[in-house]
């Protein structure tokens, strides 16, 4: 869990106290969700190592799931359907952006690479590519109030063509990241709505 991460679900959990939030009532809700997610078959090679950080004060244990990143890479980038069509160098033909290959960026992180790969005199130059990671992350409840809140972060990787990047199977699940826990008073303005929405 990044640093970041880390301060925003101590800051949760901070609040969560404050409020006096009914863990032991949600606990059931959540663990059932996650275990429902990790028994899923498509989560068959994505098991987490758990572990338990330990409370402060009134803050109760947390356990924290760390997922197998690169066995999920590398499992991504070993299969034929999902890698047809895939993306291993800037494309400087294309006048229109359409795969995440065609992009500035693309260009300069492979020069940035190569000017790396020489640095450290790296042999066979031509099979070193770039791997970009794309994660998407989105709320979600995850008790039956609304109260309690996560952030599903799924992951997957720029090679992989525009096409197939748009099917599920195309992102592994690497965590969720905590939400901070909402008031009664911010849980209405949310459902009334704002802007254009309302």
């Amino acid at each position: 869990m990044s640093v970041g991460s880390y301060k925003s679900f101590l800051e949760w959990a901070k609040l969560s106290v404050n409020t006096k939030y009914d863990f032991d009532s949600s606990k059931k809700t959540f663990g059932a969700n996650i275990k429902r997610l990790l028994n899923h078959e498509s989560q068959a090679r994505n098991q987490p190592t758990e572990t338990l950080l330990p409370g402060r004060g009134q803050l109760p244990d947390v356990s924290v799931y760390t997922f197998p990143f690169l066995e999920n890479a590398k499992y991504m980038y070993s299969q034929q359907m999902l890698m047809a069509n895939s993306l291993w160098k800037y494309d400087a033909s294309s006048e229109v952006y359409g795969e995440s290959n065609t992009g500035l960026w693309w260009k300069q992180a492979e020069e940035n690479m190569m000017l790396r790969l020489d640095e450290y005199d790296i042999p066979n130059r031509e099979l070193h590519y770039i791997a970009p990671v794309t994660m998407f992350i989105d709320n979600t409840h995850c008790d039956r109030n609304g109260r309690l809140q996560a952030e599903p972060c799924l992951v997957s990787f720029g090679n992989i063509c525009l096409e197939q990047r748009k099917k599920s199977s195309s992102y592994f699940f690497l965590g969720l990241l905590p939400s901070k826990l909402l008031s009664s008073s911010e849980r209405e303005k949310l459902k009334a709505g704002n802007g254009l929405r309302s």
